[in-house]
């Protein structure tokens, strides 16, 4: 899908300079260049890799659900292989396909009270609140650190 930019504009200044009616304008700017016919193709280039990325990700939820499913099911194996080695009262047996090992249970931190917590024991992450700095700016205020910049121009499209 090519197409000469520079050309495409040249022809629609030319074109503009003719005429005042914007019909008239797209008309013959349609039938002097294939700026129409490219954007055509790129607007249903667009609504297919959308569909594409909808799928995808309704695919990832898919895998993902069974992925945890799965490691459901490891760990209920885990827990079953556990039980059997613990009422044959081995701790370690060694079979033709793996050797199997009850492991001591390791101690873990439970928190009752995330309030309670010495603040000496606690991490505190920060994060600027990008919303209240832009009302800020947007205000006329200065604040040190930031500034408003223009981000990249944008398209709509509508598919009838």
């Amino acid at each position: 899908m090519g197409l000469d930019l520079a050309h495409v504009k040249a022809w629609a200044d030319k074109i503009r300079e003719q005429t005042d009616d914007e019909q008239t304008f797209l008309d013959t700017l349609e039938g002097q260049t294939d700026a129409f016919e490219v954007l055509r193709r790129c607007v249903l280039a667009r609504a297919e890799a959308a569909a594409q990325e909808a799928a995808t990700k309704e695919l990832a939820a898919t895998y993902t659900a069974r992925a945890r499913r799965l490691a459901e099911r490891q760990d209920s194996l885990s827990q079953f292989i556990g039980e059997i080695l613990d009422a044959i009262g081995e701790t370690k047996v060694a079979l033709d396909v793996a050797t199997v090992s009850r492991i001591a249970a390791k101690t873990k931190v439970n928190v009752i009270d995330e309030d309670q917590i010495p603040t000496q024991l606690t991490r505190v992450t920060y994060k600027p609140d990008l919303v209240a700095i832009k009302a800020q700016l947007e205000a006329g205020e200065t604040v040190p650190g930031a500034e408003l910049t223009q981000g990249n121009k944008s398209i709509n499209v509508r598919i009838k």
